[in-house]
Order: C-alpha cells, then structure tokens, then sequence
C-alpha cells in the first residue's frame, strides 16, 4: 500500500473510555497502596529543590520522577504494559539513592519501599508475560481504542505508513478504502494482540523522533 495517501483514524469520545485493562488496573492498585504509606510522602510529588535549596539536584538528577505524576499518568493511560510502568516507579527510588547518602534515612526508605514494590508488582509482570506467551487475547477497552487513535494520529506521514501496511498485514478488514487518497482505520475492527503491537510501535515511533530531536 502506497505511504502518501491521507489517512484517518476513527476516534472514540472521551466520555466513552473504559477502564484500564485489568494488568494496569492491578499496577494503580499496587501504586496507591504505596502512596498510602506514611514512609512514602516524600516521594509524592516533585522534589522541590529549589525550596529546599539543593541548587545541584538537576545536575545530578537528569530525569525526576514521582509517585503522584506516575499516578496521573497511569490513570491518564500513558503506561500500555506494567513494564512501563514499574521502569517509572523505579526511577522514583533510583533518583532518591543517587542524590541521598547511603546513611541518609530518605535513602533506606527508598530502598525499603522499592522493595515491597518489587514484591507487589512481579505477580502482575509475570502474569502479563505468561498471557503473551499463552497467546492469551488481551481485553480491549474503549481508551485502548483512544489511545491508539491519539498515537497514530501524532504519526509523520511515513510512521503512518509503515502502521497501515503492518494493519494490512495483520488485519486488512480494519482498513477501508474511501477513495484514491484516503483510508480509514476502523479501530473496532483491530483484535486485542494486535492492537496493543500497534500502540507499542507508535509509542516507540514518537519516542525515538524525541530522543532525535534532543
């Protein structure tokens, strides 16, 4: 299929979206029993370093990250896999025992909580890697549907058309036809496996044109 045709992704309504498939659902499950924790206010927000007056912490920490933006941006459907997501959550305890001193109580309270996260979210890890295997159909929810939407439609022209050939490949009764210059992907027609190829390769897409850009 040629690449420089228009195409359009059919888009469902925000107030449509379903909830998060059931491994995301377990992982907020898991963050918010961790954010309820007394130990773990000082990891819910970003660290205010300048209030703080730790001048060097963003030369020393190159990527922030706290639980409280993880939890928007699970609930906001940022995270496809729990793999995404815990590689964020780590971070949170990475940067914590990079800037703190191995004898500073942040610093134990970092590694104790990475801990019982790593406990907690290796059953649900493990349990998406055997479905994979298994060959399981993952559950498809309206805002998987959304969200692949919203990533395709952030494509260039050629990422665009590398996904409608890999749809042409894997599910050509997603694609309709509407003239010579125009094709539609009907997301309802994508099934659960592919669908979620499909978001990895977009995401993938978007983030390498970052890392160029940088």
């Amino acid at each position: 299929m040629a690449t420089n045709k228009n195409k359009k992704v059919q888009k469902g309504s925000a107030s449509q979206l379903a909830k998060l498939t059931e491994p995301m659902a377990q992982c907020l499950a898991i963050l918010r029993g961790i954010m309820a924790k007394a130990e773990a206010a000082p990891f819910l927000e970003p660290v205010a370093w300048k209030e703080l007056g730790l001048l060097d912490y963003p030369h020393i920490i190159k990527h922030p990250m706290d639980l409280g933006t993880i939890h928007t941006q699970l609930e906001n459907g940022k995270y496809v896999t729990p793999d995404a997501f815990s590689k964020d959550v780590r971070l949170v305890w990475k940067n914590a025992t990079t800037y703190n001193r191995p004898d500073s109580e942040i610093y134990t309270t970092a590694e104790r909580l990475r801990k019982l996260f790593d406990k907690r979210v290796a059953k649900v890890t493990k349990t998406a890697l055997k479905r994979r295997k298994d060959g399981t159909i993952p559950v498809i929810t309206r805002y998987d549907q959304t969200r692949f939407a919203n990533l395709a439609s952030a494509l260039t022209c050629d990422e665009l058309g590398m996904l409608v050939d890999m749809i042409q490949k894997d599910c050509p009764q997603a694609l309709i036809d509407e003239d010579d210059n125009d094709i539609e992907i009907e997301v309802g027609n994508i099934d659960g496996a592919s669908l979620y190829a499909y978001i990895n390769f977009a995401e993938s897409a978007i983030q390498r044109r970052k890392q160029v850009k940088k």
